[in-house]
Parts: structure tokens; sequence; C-alpha cells
């Protein structure tokens, strides 16, 4: 459909060298005697745009696309399947809304552990991907192999019990990375990859009113995301707490094991989307600066697709999940906490998100 060579006709021939892959543009030159030339612009440009087609060039015939095998990488996170590209080890959540933050008329008076999970309020979200694991050490060394994100911090004085760089570990969480790392990370999974919101995580994790079935989705909304039954080590890998038995000098972190599970070693506790560990083993950056009063502002702005991401470097983001050596009350799916974006802790990871 282009004039390669200005000559007024379309798709007659190629263009100066006679390539059949050069991609030609009649363009304006002032030395030209009529005012135009015909540029080669790239010599072997067979690019399709398709992502699960394998694109080359063949000299005499022109551009070849050959259709990749289902399972081929077509991204640092996707496969093929179909001939369509599809985001591995992610699912969608679906448009909708769900009711964000505590009910204290679910879980009584004293339920609510912080009062910045108040007011609950109703949020409306668009369709959006969300990984079903926690990124994983494996993962994480892809990104640092590839040059797109830096070393985590390398021990916190656990030995054997960190992940970073102990043999064994790779399909554990990954942890010791800040804010910053996790962000880096996401963005070079996909150019659309991000850290999720924490509306976004809240709702992966607890399920939107159409999963929540009932005439007051409010109340309907889980407390975890298996249900309301308390949380044990049956559901997710939490600390069992001294009122259920351990010592002072074993609080029972990660189940007594003192650490992180691999990713998706707790199936009974998966969210209504199919998501693992959204409760325990590490907790999650979230894409959100802290600010005051946010619930308020949510409420007050209507509360569609809220995130407050507008701020300084140095403003604290928000965590989700809680950890391995969380508090009970910490590990419900309204709890929320902040911390220094740039510091790093054993009990911090993060998963990803984008668009669709």
């Amino acid at each position: 459909g282009e004039d390669d060579n200005c000559d007024g006709q379309t798709d007659e021939a190629t263009c100066d060298k006679k390539d059949a892959c050069a991609v030609s543009a009649c363009q304006a030159v002032t030395e030209a005697a009529n005012g135009w030339a015909c540029v080669v612009t790239s010599e072997t440009d067979c690019d399709d745009g398709i992502p699960c087609t394998a694109d080359s060039c063949d000299s005499s015939s022109g551009c070849l696309h050959e259709a990749m095998a289902d399972g081929a990488s077509c991204g640092n996170q996707d496969a093929c399947k179909n001939d369509v590209c599809v985001a591995k080890d992610m699912v969608k959540v679906p448009a909708g809304k769900f009711w964000m933050g505590c009910n204290p008329a679910v879980v009584g008076a004293a339920g609510c552990g912080y009062e910045i999970e108040l007011p609950q309020h109703e949020v409306t979200l668009d369709a959006f991907l969300i990984d079903v694991y926690e990124v994983t050490v494996e993962r994480y060394a892809k990104c640092l192999k590839a040059g797109a994100c830096t070393d985590p911090k390398k021990d916190f004085g656990w030995g054997p019990f960190f992940s970073w760089l102990n043999p064994g570990k790779e399909k554990y969480p990954i942890v010791g990375v800040d804010w910053f790392q996790a962000a880096a990370y996401c963005k070079w999974v996909h150019p659309k990859g991000r850290l999720p919101t924490e509306a976004e995580w809240e709702k992966a994790a607890r399920g939107g009113c159409e999963t929540n079935k009932g005439s007051d989705c409010a109340k309907a909304m889980r407390t975890y995301p298996w249900g309301n039954q308390p949380p044990d080590c049956d559901h997710a890998v939490i600390i069992i707490e001294p009122t259920t038995g351990c010592t002072e000098a074993d609080c029972g972190q990660g189940c007594k094991t003192l650490f992180t599970f691999p990713v998706g070693s707790k199936p009974k506790g998966i969210s209504p989307y199919g998501l693992h560990d959204m409760t325990g083993n590490v907790s999650e950056w979230v894409q959100d600066c802290l600010v005051p009063n946010a619930y308020d502002k949510n409420k007050a702005n209507g509360g569609k697709n809220p995130i407050w991401n507008v701020c300084s470097d140095t403003t604290n983001r928000q965590l989700r999940g809680g950890s391995f050596n969380s508090l009970h009350k910490e590990l419900r799916s309204s709890d929320r906490h902040d911390h220094v974006p740039n510091s790093v802790e054993n009990y911090v990871g993060f998963r990803c998100a984008r668009d669709l």
C-alpha cells in the first residue's frame, strides 16, 4: 500500500537494494530535483507486531512469520497458547464492585484492628490481571540476570532461613527488596506490568460482590481469602500465637519453621479468584502511598478505581497481606500497614498486576 519508490504507484517493486525485507519510505528531500527521494528506513524489519509469531527475513521471498508452539515464551512471564500471548500464572479479576475495609458488624467492635481500615466503603474497579503467586527467588533472579533488577539484601542474620542465594529456595517468595525494586521488576515483566493498587489487592484477596452472594454485599465480604474461619496453618503460612501453646522462645513463626514456605503451599487458603498466599507467607508491597484518611477520600470521590500514588520517594508505601510472623489480627484481608519505601525486610515481598 506504499509508494516505496516515489513513482506514483504502489506494490510494483522493491526499492534501492532490492531487499524484499527492506522497509522504504518516500520522503521529501530538498536536494532531489523533484523534491522526493526513496529512503530505506530499515534493512530487515519483519516484525509483524504479533508476539506469538517467529519473524524472520528471507532475502528472496521476503518476511516470514511462523506460529510459535504453545508454551513458547512471548514475554518475561507470558506464554503462547493457541497463537495468542497470554499472561502465565496470572488471573483476571473481573470488573465490578466490592466493599473495601473492615466491617465491625461482621468481625465485632474490636475486630477491626486499626482505624485506618475504616470506614468500609463501596469501590468499583475495572478488570485487571494479577499474579496467582508471590514473586519467587527464581523469577527475580531472571530479572537480575537481564540487568533490569538490583540485588536484594542478602541476609538479616537469618542464615539458612533467608531465601536469596540459598540453594533449594528458588520457589520461595523473594524478600529483601524495597518498594522501588519491586516496582522495577513488575515493569520488566511486561510493558504494562506494575504493582497492584491497594483496592485491587484487597478485591483479589477477598472477592467482589459477584463472588460474595447475598443481599448485603458489605456483610458478605470475606474476612480472609478462604472465608471467615480464623487463620491456621492449614490455610496459610502464619505465626502460631502464644495463646495456642507456643513458648516465648519460639512463637511458632512460619508454622514453626521460622520462615516462609514455597509459594502455593497452602491450597486450602486460596482466594475466590484462585490466588495463593494472599494471607501469610510474606507481606506484599502495593502501589499506594500512605495518605491520611484515604478511605474517607475514596468514599468522597465515589470509589471508582481509587489509587493514591502521587507522592515523594520518601513517602511510606502500603503493605498488604500479613506474613509468616504477623499477629493474627494483621492477617485479615482488610488489614493495612505502611512502610518506608527504600527499606527491606525478611518478611516483605510482592506480586505484580497489569491492566487488560
